[in-house]
Parts: C-alpha cells; structure tokens; sequence
C-alpha cells in the first residue's frame, strides 16, 4: 500500500527575519530538517506527477511526499523557497486570489490579525462575543458566552486536529456552526477597525502580490488555488461554491498563464457539492488537512490528506512501522 506524506505549511520565521516579528511560525531550520528527513525516506513528487498517477495509479511511488504552503505569506518566499531549492524539491503554493487582486485582506486574515493584536484569546473572545450579541441580538442566546460550561461542551469539536485549545474550539464553533460566513464576516470587519488603520499596508508587508508568485514559478514553483475569497466551502450552495472556484482559476490563468488542477480547502472543509463544483470547473485533485498520512493510492482524488509540521515532528520521531497510523 502506498505511504504519501502531504504536508501543509504556513508560516515561518527566522532570527534574521526581523521585519516580521509578530506572527508565529515554524523556524525555517525546522523546515530544513523535516525535508532532510522527507528526502532520507521518501520520494518526493510534483503537481504533474500527482495529475497524472490520478489517471494512471501505477504511477504513484510506493513512498512519496509533496510539501504544500497555503495562503500565500510573503515569508514562504522569502524563507522558504531558498530551503526547497537547496535540496532540490518543488513545493506547491496554494493562494486566494481575491487578496491578490483587490489588495485587500480576506475574513480569515483579519480574523488572524485580530488574534495576535487583541492580547490574550479570552480577550479577543469576549469582544467577539459582545459584536455578536449588539449586531445579531436575535440569534445571540447563552450559547455564545464564553463561560466555562460553554467552552467545556465545545471540547469535541474539530477533535481531529489536537493542537486546538478548547477555547480555541469554543470560537471555532461560534464561527462555524452558528454564524453563516455573511454574519461572520461582518462581525469580523467591525472589530478589526478599532485595531488597524492601514489594511493595504498589511497586505503588502505579509503577503506575496502577482510579481512574487511570477517569480516562484521562474524559481521552478507550483501554484495551486486556495479558493478565491476562502470561505468555508462547506456553508455555500453549489454555485457560490463553484464561482468561488471558477474565478480563483480564471484570475491563476490570466494572470499567469497557467492552468491549475489542483485546490486546497480553506479550513479542510468541503462537501459533495465541492467535489462536483471541482470535477465541473477541471479541476483534478484537492487537498484536505486531517491530520494523517496519505495511503492507497489516489482512489478519491478529492479527499488527499495532509498532515502539518507539528504531526510531521511526531511522526520523526516514532520508528517506522510502529504506531504511524493513516
């Protein structure tokens, strides 16, 4: 049975990078020693290689890896492309376009923002909670107050990725289950004005723009999409779902000449409505985050595993064959 070991990455930092303090990542010598370990045991792959063990599974290597990078940081080329083609590996950089194209920050980025800002989670949750009760009081019940029994019974939810603190899980649950992404959204764009002034300036100090990714394809890269405005795929309709997509294509091809077959969830989420919208628009593979190691084949194409640097540590860690469930 095949072992594919599809890895996500976001940020990353560096003593040296002193231009981007304030947002977390994994150190870039961590990153330089998991691809030496990834080099010492597996094969590693490209987008045209996974395309076409898609049609043809014989294709696909016993043992294989491909390094993913998503939303599109400025840090991945400025740290983590050097790494990549040191040792030889073609990494796959999987971006929203809407950030690309109209300058302007996405839900999920000021969500991030926010908690890096606002000090202490609790912090940013409670001023979270209280926009929802004063923008939404008709849909704000009990259920939204970040108390003690309130983030113990969201303990469970997305119990698949464990490095989430049940607060974490608190939050997520509000923002995923009982707002809509047009409610979050606005919730979201009204406390991020009472932080940050300047929304282009973040985007041109954090994010790469169209010249960067020019250069990541001159550099031997490969881009993927990571939708167009990054929703929660799973909350939309078919043809918000699929416009979603089809613009995130279309602006890839006219922008940089290149026609892309591969997309990454935003959040892993997706539905049977998301893989029909993706075989619709031709797209060939996507990409989940599960948290495991990728086996038998590419049966379901629309359902690829990755696991995140945090996994890829503990699996270093353990001797092969023991305890490296799928």
């Amino acid at each position: 049975m095949s072992e594919c070991l599809f890895l996500v990455y976001h940020n990353f930092s560096s003593p040296g990078l002193k231009e981007y303090p304030d947002l977390k990542g994994l150190r870039i010598d961590a990153l330089r020693e998991q691809l030496k370990y990834l080099l010492s045991r597996y094969e590693p792959l490209t987008l045209k290689m996974l395309a076409a063990a898609v049609v043809n599974p014989s294709k696909l290597p016993d043992k294989c890896f491909y390094a993913t990078f998503d939303d599109g940081y400025r840090d991945q080329i400025l740290l983590a492309v050097d790494e990549l083609e040191a040792v030889g590996i073609k990494g796959g950089f999987f971006v929203c376009t809407k950030r690309l194209e109209e300058k302007k920050l996405i839900t999920v980025d000021k969500q991030r923002f926010l908690l890096y800002a606002a000090g202490p989670l609790m912090v940013f949750m409670k001023d979270f909670c209280q926009t929802v009760r004063r923008l939404y009081p008709e849909i704000h019940d009990e259920r939204f107050e970040p108390t003690e029994d309130n983030i113990r019974e969201a303990s469970d939810f997305y119990s698949e990725f464990p490095f989430y603190s049940n607060e974490e899980r608190f939050y997520r649950k509000i923002r995923d289950v009982f707002l809509n992404e047009e409610q979050f959204r606005t919730v979201i764009d009204d406390i991020f004005p009472r932080y940050f002034e300047d929304e282009a300036a973040i985007v041109e100090k954090y994010f790469m723009n169209w010249d960067d990714l020019r250069s990541l394809l001159a550099r031997k890269m490969e881009i993927g999409s990571h939708t167009h405005s990054h929703p929660l795929l799973s909350r939309l309709a078919y043809d918000a779902q699929s416009n979603d997509i089809k613009t995130s294509l279309e602006l890839l091809r006219k922008r940089l000449g290149i026609h892309v077959k591969a997309v990454s969830y935003p959040y892993g989420a997706f539905n049977e409505d998301t893989m029909r919208a993706l075989k619709d628009t031709g797209v060939v593979f996507a990409f989940m985050e599960d948290g495991l190691i990728h086996k038998g084949g590419l049966r379901e194409p629309y359902r690829l595993s990755r696991l995140g640097p945090e996994r890829l540590s503990e699996l270093m860690t353990v001797p092969e064959g023991k305890g490296r469930n799928g």
